[in-house]
């Protein structure tokens, strides 16, 4: 019996980098990878363009305030 628990011990001790493999085999890993950047990329892309639309003021990020520092 306790031949078993160990072998027990020692699949479960590689189960984390089996699921690795697999993802990484499978090309789920670079699937989601995809998935990701061109989410990151359209969120980016929203943000700039909402900036765009946003006047300055005279905060610190304004044309006006640099000029008068």
């Amino acid at each position: 019996m306790p031949e078993v628990l160990e072998m027990f011990e020692k699949v479960r001790r590689f189960e984390g980098l089996r699921r690795i493999a697999y993802e990484i085999g499978g090309g789920r890993a670079v699937d989601n990878t995809r998935r990701e950047i061109e989410a990151t990329r359209i969120a980016i892309a929203r943000v700039e363009a909402l900036a765009r639309r946003v006047p300055p003021t005279a905060g610190e990020s304004s044309p006006e305030a640099t000029r008068i520092a």
